[in-house]
This record gives C-alpha cells, structure tokens and sequence, in this order.
C-alpha cells in the first residue's frame, strides 16, 4: 500500500472523527418549560402505538411529538407506596387534554345555551349584549380548539430533538374558526402579551395567552408546532447524517483497496 493511499485514507478518517464530535448531542426536549420530555418517534410510525399511547390527540398529532419522559422515582420513606413520578407518561398527560378540553367545551356550550342569560342578553359577567354562539353547534371550532391544546402539549420535534415553538397560524386558526373578532385574537409578540400591539394607557389587562411564544410559519422549514405541511422528521441531526454516510464511504474505499 502506497503512502499516498495511506495519505488518503486518513484524511478520511479524520473527516469522519470531526463530523461525529461537532455533530449536535441530542436533549431533552421541553414541556411547559421543563427539559422533561423526550421525542418519540414511534408516534409518527407506528399507528397502534400512536393510539393506544394518545388516544384522544393521535388524530391532531401527525409527527413526532415531545412526550413526557418516563424516569419514575422508587418507593422511599416519604413516598413509599409507589415512588414518585410514576404517572409522568404519555398516557397520562393524554387524558388531562382531554378532561380539560371537554370540560372547557362544555362550559362553553353550557353558557351559550343558558336560558337566563339568553332572556337577560347578557354575557357570564352581566355585560350587556349576550353570550356569542361559537362551540355550540359549531364542531369545527371545538375540533379547532381540541387540535390546538393537543398541539401545545404535545410540541413538534425537530431534527436535532428539540421542542419546536407553536406556529402562530395555528393559534390564528382557532380564533378565525370559532368567529372570534380580530380584537379578541392573542397570537402575537409576547411583549404585547400576545396582543398585536401595545395596550392603550394604564395597566396591562392581558395575559400570556397559552401556547406562547409563536412563530411565524416558514414554507421551506419545519420551525414550529404542527407544521403540517411538511413530515415528520426523525431527531437524527443533519451532521450524524452526513457523518454516517462518509463512514459508508470510507468502509467502500478501504474494502476495495
């Protein structure tokens, strides 16, 4: 063997050690704020899995989601029954959505059809001009509201396993689909507590709306929650990639030499 093919393979061989320690280390993913969560691809592959680990999102959850970690703690003298953080699976968080949503859904339809307040033409608050009708009779708006809180709990991931911010379209599409007026829409800057712009004089009446911070959606990326449009990816970093397929290379070369 020559010392120029000598030469030659170790320059490929340094290529490959370079790609594999630069390549980005893979994280927990956040929820509600907390590295507590982990991206799970079988979500996005396997259907059964999909609907027996998330029953009541799998149909708004079409790739692969930060899901809570399981990393439950064994039984001790001030938890010694169960341990600790047993409950802390997909399952789990699946069923508070959905007890929160039909519950909120229900209160919802509950006021748009309350008889005294309907006579009165006043709102929950006594404010004069009625409740307006959006959930009741109305299944794409409790389907838009029932996708978004599914959405925010369970956040896209990226390819390098990091929870993606939610895509400020999609908190647009449950205001634009429950016929909220655009004054009522809280998908903006955070600065603005999610208004579109500044409050008028005095004290801040708003509240961070949930799901901030918003993204604005991007046609070429994947950069938030859903995105849709795109498919899931794996949280296999570009760089691993490429660093995989110069391994092949290099394994081709030598075998041939």
């Amino acid at each position: 063997m020559g010392s120029s093919t000598m030469e030659w393979e170790f320059r490929l061989v340094r290529l490959l050690v370079q790609l594999l320690l630069f390549a980005p280390i893979a994280r927990p993913c956040y929820l509600s704020g907390s590295d507590t969560g982990v991206c799970d691809n079988k979500i996005s592959e396997i259907a059964e899995y999909k609907m027996a680990e998330m029953p009541f999102c799998a149909s708004a959850i079409k790739y692969t989601p930060c899901v809570p970690e399981q990393k439950p703690v064994p039984p001790d003298r001030n938890f010694n029954r169960d341990g600790r953080w047993v409950n802390h699976t997909t399952l789990t968080k699946d069923r508070w959505v959905e007890t929160r949503v039909l519950e909120m859904i229900s209160y919802r339809v509950g006021l748009e059809r309350n008889e005294t307040l309907l006579n009165r033409g006043e709102d929950e608050y006594g404010i004069k001009g009625g409740i307006e009708p959006r959930f009741f009779r109305n299944p794409d708006c409790r389907n838009a509201y029932k996708n978004y809180f599914c959405w925010i709990n369970f956040p896209r991931c990226d390819a390098y396993g990091q929870s993606l911010m939610t895509c400020r379209s999609a908190c647009e599409n449950f205001f634009r689909v429950c016929g909220y007026e655009k004054d009522l829409w809280r998908c903006g800057p955070s600065k603005y507590f999610n208004g579109y712009e500044p409050e008028g004089g005095g004290r801040p009446t708003r509240d961070y709306f949930p799901g901030q911070p918003f993204r604005d959606f991007d046609p070429f990326r994947t950069t938030c929650t859903p995105h849709l449009e795109g498919t899931a990816t794996r949280a296999l970093a570009p760089a691993a990639r490429l660093a995989c397929a110069v391994a092949a290379a290099v394994a081709g070369a030598l075998w041939w030499l």
